[in-house]
């Protein structure tokens, strides 16, 4: 895998998690359950540009759980580092013996 689809991964990982754990809480069954990822490329910077997660759990979900599963999603770690961006450093370290 690429840097990049380890990332995507990261972040799908993360709202399955989340989800899961959810699920588990509200004796929701979630054996089996999916989060596909899609995503692009975006240019100037060229970057992850786009990225559609898709929650497949099976069954019927009730609809009380619906919007608090979307916000559980929204709220995984992963997703938000990348919503409120983090401060990056990146240093060249000092190689003498």
């Amino acid at each position: 895998m690429t840097p990049v689809e380890v990332s995507v991964g990261s972040l799908a990982g993360c709202v399955a998690y989340f989800v899961g754990g959810y699920c588990v809480r509200h004796h929701i069954p979630c054996d089996g359950f999916t989060v596909k990822a899609e995503w692009a490329y975006a240019e100037r910077p060229h970057r992850v540009g786009r990225v559609v997660l898709r929650i497949n759990l099976p069954g019927t979900l009730p609809p009380e759980h619906r919007e608090k599963i979307l916000r559980v999603a929204h709220g995984c770690t992963v997703h938000q580092s990348i919503v409120v961006s983090p401060e990056v450093g990146i240093e060249l370290a000092d190689i003498t013996s």
